[in-house]
């Protein structure tokens, strides 16, 4: 195989053959001009290498040493890779290279036992799977590998031919970041949708079930047709990345839209998940960057805040402040406007029951904002108040919502603000968390009458206020409250 090579001549011959076998290991042999030397043969000038490994694939020699002449160095049973004098390196040339466009297979001289003045090609597939092809005939080991050659070059995918669009989807996906796994989604879902399209069925089928308030479906609305605008409403949704999300998301000032514009994209992309429009896994907006809010106390009102809004509020108003101060009720679910609580209708006298054992307020799954009926206590200080203007049917709150102005006469809450201070908003119901998980010290019996999480419970109401605060919050009732003062203020 490599014949011929020659040296300078030297006394001595020192030669190094390294076996690499399937674990790749190391033997080294030391040849010198003596034939009792059990691992070569010394003929003269002729020198033969006859210790392969049984289980090697090709050997490398290597030769150090000066002043050696003529010497010829033959390799048996194995090919040789590479032979090396000094820092010269003389590599073992492909006896033919196979080109089929872009792909090249070389073939190489290759002896073995039994096979010797033989060639073999060495390459990858396009699996990146290891191939060898030996044969005694070059010409039948070419055809082989040229056949080989087409079908590889034809399942790849030519640079030099690609279309400037081509190129322009190719710079996107690097830009976007989508890796393998994303475009492997691709194939999981049924039937890629545009983005444009799942937002609108979203909308509707939010439109059609009515389960949040209109301000909730207000800004669902705003932020999806937004965040279509921002990716293009042709996009697919399923194409839709994390850093889309994170890039869109950023676009907010302040850290509480942030955070809600991505619980917009987490509501509805969850969705599309369950209506098989993107695979099964976190989607997108799941996996981008969640946005931290730093928790604020909420407001609350005082027991004397409490007093003097029900001495001076207007009768017909009555029943907003004491349902909300004592049994959390919400503004949107009193009051029969559409404006807070799209569809919904308010609660009704019908829902009171004054005269059970144990008297309670039921807040029916068309009344709740959350879209779920629960049941509330009637404490005996709620419970001494309904009594003084209960009806027997029709809406709790027929006037309008106390945020609304009346032609040029000031609203019912600018009329409480002249007694109580600025308003706090949703004060009167965070008042009645508050002190209610205060009292019973049941965050889930408190989240069940509010119609909360109990996570929400322990965030906001949870060791707040102390029990004595709460029992004076509770103990507001018509006796330790003049009335007349609202007659003598015209309210």
């Amino acid at each position: 195989m490599a014949e011929g090579v020659g040296f300078e001549s030297c006394s001595r011959l020192r030669a190094f053959v390294k076996v690499y076998n399937n674990r790749f290991c190391l033997r080294a042999f030391s040849i010198v001009r003596e034939k009792s030397d059990k691992f070569c043969q010394v003929d003269g000038l002729r020198m033969t290498a006859n210790y392969p490994h049984p289980k090697s694939r090709f050997c490398l020699a290597r030769v150090q040493g000066q002043n050696l002449r003529n010497c010829r160095v033959k390799t048996h049973n194995f090919p040789v890779k590479f032979w090396q004098v000094g820092n010269k390196v003389l590599t073992l040339k492909p006896a033919k290279i196979v080109r089929v466009k872009s792909v090249s297979i070389p073939i190489y001289p290759y002896s073995a036992k039994g096979f010797e003045n033989a060639y073999q090609a060495r390459f990858q597939d396009g699996n990146g799977k290891r191939v060898r092809w030996a044969s005694r005939s070059l010409k039948a080991l070419t055809e082989r590998c040229r056949d080989k050659a087409k079908q590889m070059a034809s399942s790849s995918v030519d640079l030099t031919t690609l279309t400037a669009d081509q190129v322009a989807l190719c710079k996107e996906v690097i830009r976007r970041g989508i890796t393998f796994q994303d475009l492997e989604r691709l194939n999981i879902a049924p039937e890629p949708v545009q983005l444009r399209t799942a937002v609108a069925e979203f909308l509707r089928t939010k439109a059609a079930a009515a389960t949040g308030s209109e301000r909730h479906f207000r800004n669902l609305t705003s932020h999806l047709k937004s965040f279509q605008e921002s990716v293009g409403p042709k996009t697919l949704l399923c194409s839709i990345t994390p850093m889309d999300v994170d890039k869109w998301v950023s676009t907010a000032v302040a850290a509480k839209t942030r955070k809600n514009k991505r619980s917009s994209l987490v509501n509805f992309m969850r969705w599309a998940k369950r209506k098989e429009l993107l695979p099964d896994g976190t989607t997108a907006a799941e996996r981008s960057e969640p946005v931290r809010v730093e928790r604020k106390r909420v407001k609350i009102w005082s027991a004397s805040d409490l007093q003097l809004m029900l001495a001076h509020v207007r009768a017909d108003y009555l029943p907003w402040v004491v349902l909300q101060a004592f049994a959390g009720i919400r503004t949107a679910e009193l009051f029969p406007e559409q404006r807070y609580n799209k569809g919904k209708d308010p609660l009704r006298w019908e829902n009171i029951f004054l005269e059970r054992e144990s008297p309670f307020v039921e807040v029916p799954a068309s009344c709740a904002k959350t879209g779920e009926r629960r049941l509330v206590p009637v404490c005996p200080t709620l419970l001494a108040w309904l009594r003084s203007f209960a009806k027997a049917s029709g809406p709790v709150c027929p006037a309008k919502s106390p945020s609304r102005r009346n032609h040029s006469e000031p609203t019912i809450i600018e009329t409480l603000e002249a007694h109580v201070g600025p308003w706090k908003r949703n004060a009167l119901r965070h008042s009645f968390g508050t002190y209610r998980t205060a009292q019973t010290k049941n965050m889930g019996e408190v989240s069940l009458e509010m119609g909360n999480s109990v996570e929400m419970v322990k965030r906001h109401y949870y060791e707040a206020v102390s029990g004595q605060e709460a029992e004076a919050w509770f103990s507001v009732g018509p006796d330790r409250v003049d009335r007349a003062l609202a007659v003598k203020t015209g309210s």
